[in-house]
């Protein structure tokens, strides 16, 4: 079984929804998408013990991940995208979890983000990238 982060949006889902149809022609039920995106209107994102909350939730997906797949446009398009992926990116980090960039297929990666993968590939790539780097 693979474990996967995906850097997400959570009001933006056409992305996430190539990725895991992508992931589950590839690997079928032998993957879990820990990234999951799921928006609780109770939780105050600008109040500390909101962010706090949200920062937790998000270590309980990302620390057990066999990869994280990191999709530049969350993190380039907004503030928040910056912060959440930004934080998802340094969890990854801190547990040695491989960071897969994915772009479209043959595009290169920003030069603000070049540096916050391990890999860059494209979505036919993705499944190739993600055996290699992973150790279930």
């Amino acid at each position: 079984m693979i474990d996967i982060f995906i850097t997400h949006d959570w009001h933006r889902r056409a992305d996430i929804d190539q990725i895991t149809h992508c992931l589950d022609q590839a690997f079928g039920l032998g993957w879990r998408n820990f990234g999951n995106p799921w928006y609780d209107p109770c939780i105050k994102l600008s109040s500390p013990e909101g962010a706090a909350l949200v920062c937790e939730i998000l270590e309980t997906q990302v620390s057990p991940s066999h990869v994280l797949i990191f999709l530049p446009s969350v993190y380039s398009t907004s503030s928040r995208g910056r912060t959440w992926a930004g934080a998802a990116l340094d969890m990854a980090r801190r547990y040695k979890i491989p960071v897969i960039g994915l772009l479209a297929d043959g595009a290169v990666p920003p030069p603000d983000v070049t540096d916050l993968a391990d890999r860059w590939v494209g979505l036919s790539e993705l499944p190739q990238a993600v055996m290699a780097v992973s150790n279930p």
